[in-house]
């Protein structure tokens, strides 16, 4: 049996439980409707259809509103879930790409804030409730006068304002409770795990596109066929994000980040950390397209892990308005950031056209400024840089 207004048929197969769900709190609105009516129409009934009528209405659909609210607090569903982040060694050996994340320290989690304001809020009423439980029938019997108050003869009508407090409270609360329980519970659960499958599978997508991916210290300038083989994987994975919630993406992008600042701080400086943060960065550049809107985010962002999530991006998508804040980073951040700086102004010089070679060199001249000789990977990039943009771009006699 179907109840009219009840949706569209739930497929059983899909979502256990979410029909039997369904139809239990279609079964609940329907008598919630049945005793409101009733309620009303008693109360219309009592007073008498004048303006009377209004004051007693008012209070009751109040009550009503209490009750729901207060049955909303007590039904809302607890969250369990461990705020523990783990890492494992990636079974082919530190820093792999196909293997665990280790050292990663982002995790997303479900946001508890409604129900720990409706643990506080039930706990601060159930304690307030049992201190004053002597009070309770004076405070009932106050506001049932203050009802009767606005109907005529009032002084015969407090009995009949005390049963319209604690029938549609009642009411409002069995309501709200049963109705918090049968559907926000599972929409909740349904909504977070959508949100987790979603970010796995844009993991799983990122993870298969880095491992096709030259992953290496800085040591050599990328080749043409290397960048290349980064804007196609970019490519992929932005097909994939862009089915996915743009909230999806800003998680993964902050993991990243994260993962990236807590391998500098808990590695000691040498190669293995530097193939580690290589392994990071080859991911981020596989996430490049897809977190291009929300690259002037990532630009002006505090978090260096960020800012180099936005390098990472111009490596696959040059922008010229970006180069000279490209070459400020060659002096502002980290050897490791400033070097995937001066490749995101190789591959600038590389991919833009000739109409923005004034803008290149001036780029580049302010980058070569501001790096120091002893950077000696950085400046092999830029010489190489400043060599192919001489050729592209001859300069006028």
């Amino acid at each position: 049996m179907r109840f009219p207004f009840s949706g569209p048929p739930i497929d059983k197969a899909r979502s256990p439980g979410t029909a039997e769900s369904a139809a239990d709190l279609t079964i609940v609105t329907y008598l919630f409707l049945l005793f409101v009516g009733a309620g009303l129409g008693f109360v219309a009934w009592h007073t008498g259809v004048d303006t009377s009528a209004a004051m007693p209405m008012l209070w009751s659909l109040a009550c009503l509103v209490v009750g729901l609210f207060l049955g909303f607090l007590f039904g809302i569903p607890k969250v369990l879930q461990s705020g523990a982040l783990t890492s494992t060694a990636a079974p082919d050996g530190p820093g792999s790409v196909g293997g665990a994340q280790p050292g990663r320290t982002y995790q997303q989690l479900v946001n508890t804030n409604l129900t720990e304001i409706s643990d506080w809020l039930t706990k601060i009423i159930v304690g307030l409730g049992l201190i004053n439980l002597g009070n309770i029938p004076g405070l009932l019997n106050d506001l049932a006068s203050t009802i009767a108050s606005g109907m005529q003869d009032p002084a015969d009508q407090e009995a009949f304002a005390l049963s319209l407090i604690v029938f549609f409270s009642i009411v409002g609360f069995l309501y709200g409770y049963l109705s918090t329980r049968l559907f926000l519970a599972r929409a909740l659960g349904t909504a977070d795990a959508e949100s987790t499958r979603q970010r796995d599978l844009l993991q799983k997508e990122i993870t298969q596109e880095a491992r096709r991916q030259n992953v290496g210290g800085p040591a050599e300038p990328p080749s043409l066929e290397e960048m290349e083989k980064s804007e196609e994987g970019a490519e992929r994975v932005e097909a994939v994000a862009a089915r996915l919630d743009i909230s999806v993406v800003r998680a993964e992008a902050r993991g990243l980040a994260d993962e990236y600042e807590q391998t500098r701080a808990s590695m000691r400086p040498g190669n293995d950390r530097t193939r580690r943060m290589e392994v990071v960065f080859s991911k981020m550049k596989t996430l490049g397209f897809a977190v291009l809107p929300i690259l002037a985010d990532l630009k002006s962002s505090r978090s260096p892990g960020e800012r180099l999530l936005g390098i990472a991006s111009l490596q696959v998508r040059p922008d010229p308005s970006s180069l000279d804040w490209l070459a400020s980073r060659i002096s502002e951040e980290r050897p490791f950031v400033g070097y995937h700086a001066a490749v995101a102004l190789l591959t600038a010089v590389r991919r833009l056209d000739t109409s923005h070679c004034p803008a290149l060199r001036r780029a580049l001249e302010m980058a070569r400024a501001a790096s120091a000789p002893a950077d000696s990977d950085r400046d092999k990039i830029l010489s190489i840089s400043y060599e192919e943009l001489s050729t592209k771009c001859p300069p006028l006699e």
